[in-house]
């Protein structure tokens, strides 16, 4: 199939399958206003309708000739510019397909052109006034329609299909009538998904932070006020108040019109770590990884990309948000290993992305961990990071005293092999006869002493 048709505009699409290039397609008239970048569209290959995303838009072709786009699928963008920034860089530097890229980038459901869950809304058409003679006129001629406009009059706005036909126990004839008549009318309602939607949290406030705290924070809210790219490496030993510090800076990030995007390792995205934020910032937060359902996915990226959750908190995978105005970026235990991508194209490590999309949208990026990173903390000296270092704990407590012992010389005490040290189990002793409990960690994984 080829086409020797001449167009106004040409799109340079990425398709959805593996093959690393953009072709060229021909706009038709009928699509020139659906046609932007970032839409996803349908077009011919090899005699087959495939789907692709626009690249961009342009007035000649690379080659000739071209065939016509089949049809734009999205009403809105998928891909926003500095997604589709960020994807070619990650292309290139990880050496992955670009289709790849898009893949991750895109959550299944959105890929699938899933829709949102929608109910049946039923509303009143007239005033209260007219429906209540209305009800009069027909309550013995059509008992089950003026039983259902008994329910509509009790509530206040409206009430879901479902549950009108369960309580009037009928089905939809009755209702239809009435829609007909024009004393009701029913409208599409989004049903909301959301992992957080039924969770009670309760509402909490910004703590005190000490001088190491706030001298942190301001360095991040002057970059972020100056919207410059930078990138803070928060060294901070445990329980120092890091988090405190993450969220007061999201919601400086807020006030000033940002959004925000937090990672955490997969281990960390417990009910406790979101129930911190959710008291803290309530209906703004969006939760993305791979636990959710493919549609409860698909609400909380939608709300994303619509500007209704401003703050997104999620795995790796997270960093490729459409968040608007982003203008945060937070890598929580950045040295943690679960950042990187190993078992799938592309193979890449989050925490370098988060930087990188920091420096194409000028955001601010903070790197936090007890235990950085070796290349990070080698940043943060060669000052290409700004180090923050959070040294004391936030509140009254205190670090605990840690003993190194050298276990050869408890060999040698022991005159052979001993796996406990003397101090330790003079340690643990002491514990049992002040009634106290001990913990022993051990960094043996499995039952095997040696491996073949």
């Amino acid at each position: 199939m080829t086409s020797d048709k001449s167009y106004q505009k040409y799109a340079s699409v990425i398709i959805d399958l593996s093959l690393n290039k953009l072709l060229d397609y021909g706009v038709p008239d009928h699509l020139l206003e659906l046609a932007e970048k970032g839409k996803r569209v349908q077009i011919p290959v090899r005699g087959f309708l495939r789907y692709g995303y626009i690249h961009s838009l342009k007035d000649q072709p690379d080659f000739t000739p071209v065939l016509p786009i089949a049809g734009v699928t999205s009403s809105h963008a998928l891909i926003t510019d500095d997604l589709f920034e960020l994807a070619l860089w990650v292309s290139r530097y990880y050496c992955a397909p670009l289709q790849k890229v898009i893949t991750k980038m895109l959550p299944p459901s959105v890929r699938n052109n899933h829709k949102q869950k929608m109910q049946k809304y039923v509303m009143r058409a007239k005033t209260r006034e007219e429906l209540k003679e209305h009800c009069k006129k027909i309550r013995n001629k059509n008992s089950k329609q003026a039983e259902i406009l008994d329910i509509l009059l009790q509530t206040n706005k409206g009430i879901l299909l479902s549950e009108l036909l369960e309580r009037a126990n009928c089905n939809a004839s009755p209702v239809q009538t009435l829609c007909k008549n024009d004393f009701l009318k029913i409208e599409n309602l989004q049903i909301d998904r959301s992992p957080l939607s039924d969770a009670e949290f309760f509402r909490t406030k910004p703590k005190k932070l000490n001088s190491e705290q706030a001298e942190t924070l301001e360095a991040i809210v002057g970059n972020m006020k100056q919207d410059a790219f930078a990138v803070h490496l928060v060294h901070g030993v445990t329980g120092s108040g890091k988090t405190e510090v993450y969220l007061q800076a999201i919601d400086q990030a807020l006030k000033q019109g940002k959004g925000a995007i937090m990672l955490v390792p997969e281990i960390s995205l417990t009910a406790q770590t979101i129930e911190r934020f959710r008291s803290r910032f309530e209906g703004d937060i969006a939760i993305l990884h791979h636990r959710l359902s493919l549609g409860e996915r698909l609400d909380e990226w939608e709300r994303v990309r619509a500007g209704k959750a401003r703050i997104v908190i999620g795995a790796r995978s997270a960093v490729f948000s459409p968040v608007k105005q982003l203008g945060l970026i937070i890598v929580d235990e950045e040295h943690e290993t679960s950042y990187k991508q190993t078992e799938e194209t592309p193979c890449y490590h989050a925490r370098d992305v988060a930087v990188m999309r920091g420096k194409m949208t000028s955001s601010t990026v903070i790197l936090g961990s007890a235990t950085p990173s070796l290349e990070s903390y080698y940043n943060a000296k060669t000052g290409k990071y700004i180090l923050n270092t959070l040294s004391k704990r936030a509140d009254t407590a205190t670090l605990p005293n840690v003993t190194i012992v050298d276990m050869q010389r408890e060999y040698e005490r022991a005159q052979g092999y001993t796996t406990f040290s003397e101090p330790l189990l003079n340690g643990i002793k002491k514990r049992l006869e002040t009634g106290e409990q001990s913990l022993l960690f051990l960094n043996r994984r499995g039952y095997h002493s040696t491996l073949f």
